[in-house]
């Protein structure tokens, strides 16, 4: 049988070798215990981008350029369904369990969602955690967290599935999702779910150019704020003014700064053209559609515009959703200290130990199954200490690093 899984957002790279198993690049990594404990059974491993376009690009992955969010999960879905058709071509007695996170979930879902009928026979478990595209009654288990329990209106980000979408898998799928963790747990109809809609277009005037560097790396370099500075004052009045051409004017007048190199002016130019497609789309949806001041002073219109902006209610509602990424939807793994745990078990150890329990029962070693490991094992001063090293290794070198990965395993985080 075999274990395919796809990381999330920023945690993947076209140029992985799918033979080796990273599982979600940060936490237990299931996919090569599966493989030390099973005989029969082998990992393969999505190698995609991961991406969800240019402004929140991250540059310890080392992509050579940042794809929108729904061409990276298209291309996602794309190659985990072509795995799939050679394996059962090839093999076709094989059988496979699915994990994703995030975009990872988002494509695993949508893989689940179009496998043949004797294709799905095969699958003995999914895991989709903080599915982007969760429903309600979409036919996957649900499995909540110490966070507590979800509202039956709200679904992720970009919206659900149909109803039913997983009903022939018969409970094999499982949706993990914390409340509060705005990839999956959001109210529809509101600022975020309309983002999430936009980022599944597919891009009306495509625009891409190379080469490129993260926007994380001019955010730490300064070269952002140099390039922001001079336009400040122009990309206020834009703001203030409703007017999202006006936003991507200002962003590509700061591309054309001086002190940019080649790289640094088209990351400024393809975010001026992501900045202004998203707020286009979200204007046009009835959101950020405020008045600006009527007072014939450009500064105190301005300043009018962005205070009625700041006090939109849905403006309002949708900030403390967004904040919910940092202490609901970056700590499944153990990424904090203050991680999250399904029945006393940090998540990714739930997974790990759930995932192994089917593939034994599957091939009949139920005794190879990984125990439950009791949240309490993973804390303690030791594992402090090295939690406190892999945090380092992860700010400097990026999670992905092998140095990292050692330091994670080494410590047993």
């Amino acid at each position: 049988m075999e274990v395919i899984t796809a990381a999330g957002s920023g945690d993947a790279h076209p140029g992985d070798d799918p033979n080796v198993p990273r599982g979600f690049v940060v936490g237990t990594n299931f996919s090569k215990l599966a493989e030390q404990r099973f005989e029969g059974v082998r990992s393969w491993q999505l190698p995609y981008y991961g991406s969800a376009g240019i402004v929140g690009s991250n540059e310890k992955i080392g992509l050579p350029r940042f794809p929108n969010y729904a061409a990276s999960a298209a291309d996602g879905v794309e190659k985990v369904r072509a795995r799939i058709d050679d394996v059962s071509a090839a093999c076709p007695d094989t059988a496979f369990a699915l994990a994703g996170f995030s975009q990872g979930a988002h494509v695993a879902g949508d893989v689940l969602m179009h496998l043949s009928s004797e294709q799905a026979e095969k699958v003995i478990a999914a895991y989709l955690l903080a599915d982007p595209r969760r429903g309600n009654n979409d036919g996957a288990t649900l499995i909540t967290t110490n966070h507590g329990p979800i509202s039956e209106q709200h679904t992720g980000l970009l919206g659900s599935r149909p109803a039913g979408t997983f009903d022939r898998y018969e409970g094999k799928v499982r949706s993990i999702c914390s409340q509060g963790d705005p990839a999956c747990d959001i109210p529809p109809g509101g600022l975020l779910a309309t983002v999430g809609q936009w980022a599944q277009q597919a891009d009306p005037e495509p625009y891409e150019v190379t080469p490129v560097v993260a926007m994380d790396s001019m955010l730490t370099d300064g070269s952002f704020l140099i390039a922001v500075a001079p336009v400040a004052p122009r990309l206020a009045v834009a703001l203030g003014h409703s007017d999202p051409r006006g936003v991507g004017d200002a962003l590509r007048a700061a591309a054309g700064n001086p002190r940019l190199n080649q790289a640094q002016r088209n990351t400024m130019n393809l975010a001026a053209h992501e900045v202004q497609d998203m707020l286009s789309y979200l204007k046009a949806k009835g959101f950020a559609t405020h008045e600006p001041g009527a007072t014939g002073s450009t500064a105190v219109d301005t300043t009018i515009g962005l205070v009625r902006l700041a006090l939109d209610p849905a403006v309002a509602a949708a900030v403390p959703q967004a904040l919910g990424m940092f202490d609901r939807h970056f700590v499944y793994r153990g990424e904090s200290r203050a991680f999250t745990t399904i029945d006393g078990v940090r998540v990714d150890d739930w997974i790990t130990a759930d995932l192994t329990r089917e593939i034994g029962n599957y091939l009949g070693q139920p005794e190879q199954a990984v125990r439950p490991v009791p949240a309490s094992e993973r804390r303690g001063l030791v594992k402090l200490f090295g939690h406190g090293l892999w945090k380092l290794l992860d700010k400097v070198l990026g999670n992905r690093d092998p140095a990292a990965q050692r330091v994670w395993e080494r410590f047993e985080l």
